[in-house]
């Protein structure tokens, strides 16, 4: 079974590449506001292939590909910002030092 063929139904497809402007799901849901999304430069744009989803980056959030917000999940949406915001501090470090 191909990995497109396990797709969700609200999963983007190759034909369709998620829209960044369609905002970030993590922060509305953390600062309930439309903030604009970081698409492919964001870090659950990008874990989806670390995570053995066979899916470009350009593709999607993962984030909303496994759905893991909602207005139940508060706690696990602060969680996961963070998360981001530490992996970026990280990376903008490691680019700093060359």
């Amino acid at each position: 079974m191909s990995p497109d063929s396990k797709t969700r139904p609200d999963e983007p497809s190759a034909e369709t590449p998620a829209d960044p402007t369609d905002g970030c799901d993590l922060r509305l849901a953390v600062v309930d506001e439309a903030v604009h999304c970081d698409g492919d430069t964001c870090v659950y744009w990008r874990v989806l292939g670390h995570v053995g989803v066979e899916m470009p980056a350009e593709r999607g959030c993962a984030l909303r590909y496994f759905d893991v917000l909602g207005a139940e999940r508060p706690q696990l949406a602060h969680w996961l910002l963070s998360v981001k915001r530490r992996v970026e501090e990280t990376e903008a470090a490691d680019r700093a030092r060359g």
